[in-house]
């Protein structure tokens, strides 16, 4: 049992018990959190994707600001164009 302690306004105490530290958590796979995980739910392996996902469409429009020289004020219609460029690729291989 640990040994009580009187403060200087005659309170007792009782000495704190060292707290335990955990080790640390071991980090996910994959680098960076949430913020780059597609927000469509995964197809199936054996399933072909129906629709692009956020990422293609991303990578796609990035692909389009680059090739215009990196002019901004376009953002949206890069996105619009690789939106409609990748679900004319994927109407196509059905």
């Amino acid at each position: 049992m640990p040994r009580k302690r009187v403060s200087e306004a005659g309170r007792e105490l009782s000495e704190a018990k060292p707290k335990r530290q955990r080790a640390p958590r071991a980090k996910k796979a994959g680098g960076l959190p949430s913020e780059t995980a597609s927000v469509s739910e995964p197809q199936p392996p054996h399933l072909p994707a129906s629709e692009p996902t956020h990422e293609e469409i991303a990578r796609l429009a990035y692909q389009f600001w680059l090739e215009r020289g990196c002019e901004h004020g376009h953002d949206l219609e890069d996105w619009k164009r690789a939106e409609e460029q990748l679900r004319q690729r994927y109407a196509a291989s059905r």
